[in-house]
């Protein structure tokens, strides 16, 4: 029994490691690419009217396929933001052919993708698909236009995976600018060394790991995880620490993080919920999935996000971090306190806001009274 459980947990943390690996070779794609991208303006707009660049399907290329290298073609199955619609068509030709020298500088040393193999990979993504069971869910720049306002600006890689319940279990996200030290102020005024990667896996807690800069040998060093015999997410990568996040008794001393562009939450349905709560001070507001690597380590407390009408939040923005906070000790629900249904489609159908904490269930449930009381 305890060889079959012990079997069981370094398989989970093998497949952490296969993720890691991918997360970590896609991170040398957007760091390598970041600067260029903002100095040129290289973006063209989606449908959602958020632009999108060769670093976005590049690194969605390498995840995916760093993935079917390490697991198997057949068991990979994902669900991501970015699609290969029309990159085909002759006129895309030059996009496709940056993609694909992108793709490859991620791929480095484990293998190389022309145009159809990049194709290929695109199209193993089923973004309108039920996730279900087993999925991976991946984001391959959340918060872009952080991304195209420079490296101080906050971006990240979020890889989720989904259990047999539909409920995230694995979460790596890297924070490619993110201080490894805490922030106190704005991160782009933090001093000091950028770049972390944290791991969360259900029932081994969570890591950060500072994202080297030889990013290859690292890539390399995760893949070798995958054969070995590892059940602990603190080796898979040098300087790790296990982070928690941290619920101060009092929600005055709280700290709140939101959205760093006003028309992607209600900030004013948010600042009457903070203010009946009595957490006092200015939101810090980021980009992207990075709030909850906030909330993960303990530098803030609380993320409220209440979209526009109309808008549906998508399982990619979410199911990276939400494992990423659950296996530090916080919580994650929507504004009634039920499971955010990750497990159904794409879109977080039915979803009106998210209210995520670093609090354990029960002091979670209090935060969700007073949103409650907002909304009466």
């Amino acid at each position: 029994m305890a060889s079959a459980a012990r079997s069981a947990s370094t398989a989970s943390v093998r497949v952490a490691a296969s993720a890691l690996q991918a997360v970590l070779r896609a991170s040398k794609v957007t760091t390598s690419l970041q600067a260029s991208i903002a100095r040129a303006g290289a973006a063209s707009s989606k449908a959602d009217a958020s632009p999108v660049t060769v670093a976005d399907f590049a690194s969605e290329v390498v995840v995916i396929s760093t993935l079917q290298a390490a697991l198997g073609a057949s068991e990979v199955r994902m669900v991501s933001e970015e699609a290969a619609d029309g990159l085909a068509d002759p006129s895309k030709a030059a996009t496709l052919s940056a993609i694909v020298e992108a793709s490859n500088m991620g791929l480095e040393g484990l293998l190389e993708l022309g145009p159809e193999g990049v194709i290929e990979a695109l199209r193993a993504a089923h973004r309108s698909s039920t996730t279900g069971v087993g999925a991976w869910v991946l984001d391959p720049i959340d918060g872009t236009k952080g991304f195209l306002r420079g490296p101080k600006h906050q971006y990240a890689i979020g890889l989720g995976l989904l259990d047999e319940a539909g409920d995230p279990s694995l979460g790596v996200l890297a924070c490619p600018n993110l201080p490894q030290a805490a922030v106190i102020g704005d991160p782009a005024d933090t001093p000091g060394a950028r770049g972390v990667v944290l791991v969360g896996l259900r029932g081994h807690g969570c890591w950060q790991f500072p994202i080297p800069e030889d990013l290859a040998r690292s890539a390399a060093a995760a893949a070798a995880l995958v054969d070995s015999a590892a059940d602990s997410l603190g080796g898979l990568l040098p300087g790790g620490r296990r982070v928690e996040s941290q619920s101060r008794a009092r929600p005055s001393s709280w700290r709140a993080c939101e959205s760093y562009e006003a028309g992607h939450s209600n900030r004013t349905r948010s600042s009457d919920i903070l203010e009946r709560a009595a957490v006092g001070g200015e939101p810090l507001r980021v980009d992207s999935m990075v709030k909850y690597a906030l909330l993960a380590r303990g530098d803030a407390h609380l993320y409220l996000r209440f979209p526009q009408a109309g808008y549906e939040e998508k399982v990619w923005d979410h199911a990276a971090g939400a494992a990423v906070l659950q296996a530090a000790g916080g919580t994650v629900t929507d504004e009634l306190g039920g499971a955010l249904p990750f497990g159904k489609s794409a879109l977080l159908s039915g979803v009106t806001g998210i209210v995520a904490s670093a609090c354990r269930p029960d002091a979670h449930a209090t935060i969700i009274e007073i949103v409650k009381q907002c909304s009466e």
